[in-house]
C-alpha cells in the first residue's frame, strides 16, 4: 500500500536551482521530463513560487526537503518505497495545506500510479499543486501521450496478444495429441 505524507520544512534553507526536476529512479520519459521542466520555469516566472519534483528508490537517498524553503514546494516519489510525499515551506503552506496535499495525492497521482502510469501520475500532480497554490494560474495542462508512446503502447498489445494465442495453441494442440 502507498504510504503518503506531508512533512513540514520549517527551518529548512532553499536551494536555488533552475533544474526543477530530479528524476534519480530514472522513471520519467523525456517528453515528460522536458514538460516538467518548462512548466515549473513558467509557473516561478509568474508567481515567484518554486515547485519542484524529486524522484529516487528509496526514502532515505537524499533530502530533497532541504528544496522546501519558505516559498517553494516538492513533489517526492519514492518508487521503491511505493511512497509519495508533498513537503510544502511555510510560505505556501496557507495555499498548499496537508490537507489539500493529501486530496492532491489521493485523487490525482495513486491512481494513476496504481493504473500503471507514473508520468501522468508525475504531470497530474504537480498540475494539481500549481493550481492548488495559485487557483489563477491557467497555463497549467498535462501533457497528451505522444504517438510513439501511442504506437508503442499498440505494439505491446499486439505482442501480448500473439503470444497470449501461441500458448493457447500450444496448449490446445497438446490436448489433441494425447
Amino acid at each position: 500500500m502507498l504510504l503518503a505524507a506531508l512533512l513540514l520544512a520549517s527551518s529548512l534553507p532553499a536551494v536555488a536551482t533552475s533544474d526543477y526536476v530530479t528524476d534519480q529512479a530514472g522513471v520519467l520519459w523525456p517528453s515528460t521530463r522536458q514538460w516538467l521542466q518548462s512548466e515549473l520555469a513558467a509557473y516561478r516566472q509568474a508567481t515567484g513560487h518554486q515547485v519542484y519534483v524529486w524522484l529516487g528508490q528509496r526514502a532515505g537517498q537524499a533530502p530533497p526537503e532541504q528544496w522546501a524553503g519558505d516559498d517553494s514546494a516538492v513533489l517526492e516519489v519514492f518508487v521503491a518505497d511505493s511512497k509519495v510525499q508533498i513537503v510544502a515551506g511555510p510560505a505556501l503552506r496557507g495555499s498548499l495545506s496537508e490537507a489539500q496535499s493529501e486530496r492532491i495525492i489521493d485523487d490525482e497521482i495513486l491512481p494513476k500510479i496504481r493504473a500503471g502510469h507514473l508520468n501522468g501520475a508525475i504531470t497530474y500532480g504537480v498540475a494539481a499543486m500549481l493550481q492548488t497554490i495559485t487557483p489563477g494560474f491557467a497555463n497549467v495542462a498535462p501533457p497528451k501521450p505522444t504517438p510513439q508512446v501511442a504506437a508503442l503502447r499498440a505494439f505491446t498489445y499486439v505482442v501480448f496478444a500473439f503470444f497470449g494465442i501461441a500458448l493457447i495453441l500450444g496448449v490446445a494442440t497438446r490436448a489433441v495429441a494425447r
